[in-house]
């Protein structure tokens, strides 16, 4: 698994646009969660994903491939991705739809994925990510929660 995440991030140097999220929490009980991910999109809307996910008692990997496409409103956009998961329970297969809408500097962020284990020991599963906002302050670097 890491060899492919370093494949992306050599195939990222010639994309045209990259986008890598970090984020670290601590909850009530004291465990802590850290997600590591990132997006690469080519200026043809072909784009690769990949992102680790930790915490205490549970880990995933998760790798895709998608494609981004316009939508009929403002600067946004739709990509379907096609991921594959390997999660402590189980191996996944998860199609996946992520919403970009743009206005000026202000970019928000829906992420849906719908998880399909591979074997009885994994659990079907759907994900929505709260919204993501950011907040662009320079060319390359924006800021957001």
């Amino acid at each position: 698994m890491k060899h492919a995440f370093l494949t992306i991030f050599i195939l990222s140097a010639t994309l045209a646009q990259n986008t890598v999220d970090a984020r670290v929490s601590t909850t009530v009980d004291s465990s802590t969660y850290n997600f590591l991910g990132y997006v690469g999109t080519a200026s043809n809307g072909f784009t690769i994903t990949g992102y680790t996910l930790g915490q205490p008692e549970y880990r995933e990997y998760g790798l895709g491939i998608g494609q981004t496409l316009p939508f009929a409103v403002s600067d946004a956009t739709i990509t379907p991705i096609l991921m594959g998961i390997k999660a402590t329970d189980d191996i996944y297969i998860a199609p996946s739809l992520v919403a970009l809408d743009t206005e000026g500097k202000v970019h928000v962020e829906i992420f849906a994925s719908y998880f399909i284990p591979t074997s009885d020991d994994g659990i079907q599963q759907f994900l929505a990510d709260p919204a993501s906002v950011s907040y662009v302050t320079s060319e390359k670097t924006s800021i957001g929660i």
